[in-house]
């Protein structure tokens, strides 16, 4: 494949932010969507969302309860 020179001069390290957009959206192109196996899906991006089509468990259910600290806050505190 061959870039065409029209294409090759780059923004420079400070460009303002809608120049480099401008430019990437450039070089961007759209990947067609393609079907593969699950097994091979590992690494790709979903072309569209994936939804269940029923919820399992049927009911809110939470793997533990508990709370986020930092630890950085908990020191001097009891057990």
């Amino acid at each position: 494949m061959s870039i065409p020179t029209d294409r090759l001069q780059r923004p420079s390290e400070r460009a303002p932010l809608n120049d480099v957009v401008a430019w990437i959206d450039g070089w961007a192109a759209p990947v067609a969507a393609e079907d593969v196996a699950l097994g091979q899906a590992a690494g790709r991006v979903l072309a569209r969302s994936v939804d269940a089509a029923l919820d399992l468990p049927p009911f809110d259910r939470a793997a533990a309860d508990g709370f986020a600290v930092r630890a950085d806050e908990t020191v001097g505190a009891s057990a």
